[in-house]
């Protein structure tokens, strides 16, 4: 099976691990000027990582130490189970530096 691109990864890390992701029930109940905020830091994310890899790849290994094998938890939020655990964070890191 074929594995999506790297910077899928790093897509869905910018949806899950940033302050943008914690909002996406309210926009489910009440789209409106919300979802263009939502936009605008995913926009925001993709292009940080897009125009300076090397600090976005910084950003987002600090996610690194929430994870308990494929378990992430990061503080305040409720736990989740991923797919492939800090590999996939690993491996989209290693790609923004290369």
């Amino acid at each position: 099976m074929r594995r999506p691109p790297a910077y899928a990864y790093l897509l869905a890390c910018a949806l899950l691990l940033f302050p943008a992701a914690g909002r996406a029930q309210q926009l489910a109940v009440s789209p409106g000027p919300t979802y263009a905020a939502l936009e605008q830091e995913i926009a925001n994310e993709i292009n940080l990582a897009r125009t300076r890899p090397a600090e976005y790849a910084a950003l987002v290994e600090q996610f690194r130490a929430y994870y308990s094998g494929r378990e992430f938890r990061q503080p305040g939020k409720s736990p989740f189970q991923t797919a492939e655990g800090v590999a996939a964070l690993d491996e989209a890191v290693n790609f923004l530096r290369a």
